[in-house]
Formats: structure tokens, C-alpha cells, sequence
């Protein structure tokens, strides 16, 4: 296993990857969804998120320790459900089916873990 994959993230460091992420994926769909979620997570110049109450479930989810970057995609995966929940649209429904490839250990998932870490990356150089 590579260092990269052993980094521990801490939550904002976690929350930035999750955005990568999700700009990634949007990128490749033009999903509405998506991008209502990414403009709701932008942090504004006050240091709050545009939408205060999703860095409040996001600390709830992943809590205030370190964390592995198999945990920050597990909380992704809760936040996103939880942000989505009800949802009709099948670009996100595409998007929960990849990442259930990784946490149900599938076939194809290597793809969509490469992604998350390159994700992850980004989040350490930014």
C-alpha cells in the first residue's frame, strides 16, 4: 500500500476532498444536483460554508478526531445519502451505485478509489 493511502485527514480536509470530488464528478454530468450541493459547500469569507447546517452534519458524520481516507469516504457516502435522500436523479443515483463499487469491495471499483484519492491530494495541496 502507498503512503498517499495512509494519510489521515483531518474533517476539513476530508470535507475539501468530498468537494473535489463532487467537481469532478459534476464536470462529467452537468448533474443540477451536484452542482447546487457544490455551491451549498463553498466556504464564503466569514469561514462558513454557504449552507452553515452542511459543515454541521459533516462534522456529525466524521466527528472532530483524524480520520483514514476509507473513513472520509465513508462519510462522504453517509453525507451525500443523507443530502439526497429521495432523490430522482439519475446522475446521482450513477454516482452512489460507483461508490457503493468501493465500499462493497466490487469489481470495477479501482477506478472510482483512484479517483477519491487523487481527490484527496488535492485537498492536502490546497
Amino acid at each position: 500500500m502507498s503512503r498517499k493511502h495512509l494519510r489521515i485527514l483531518t474533517q476539513g480536509r476530508a470535507f475539501y476532498a468530498m468537494h473535489f470530488f463532487l467537481a469532478d464528478y459534476f464536470r462529467i454530468t452537468s448533474s443540477d444536483s451536484i452542482g447546487a450541493l457544490l455551491s451549498c459547500m463553498l466556504f464564503l469569507n466569514d469561514g462558513k460554508t454557504a449552507d452553515p447546517v452542511l459543515w454541521e452534519d459533516w462534522c456529525e458524520i466524521v466527528g472532530d478526531h483524524p480520520i483514514t481516507i476509507m473513513q472520509a469516504f465513508l462519510g462522504m457516502n453517509t453525507f451525500l445519502h443523507r443530502y439526497f435522500q429521495g432523490t430522482t436523479s439519475v446522475n446521482v443515483k450513477n454516482m452512489f451505485y460507483n461508490i457503493s463499487l468501493v465500499i462493497d469491495d466490487k469489481p470495477n471499483k479501482e477506478e472510482v478509489w483512484r479517483q477519491w484519492v487523487m481527490c484527496v491530494e488535492k485537498a492536502f495541496k490546497d
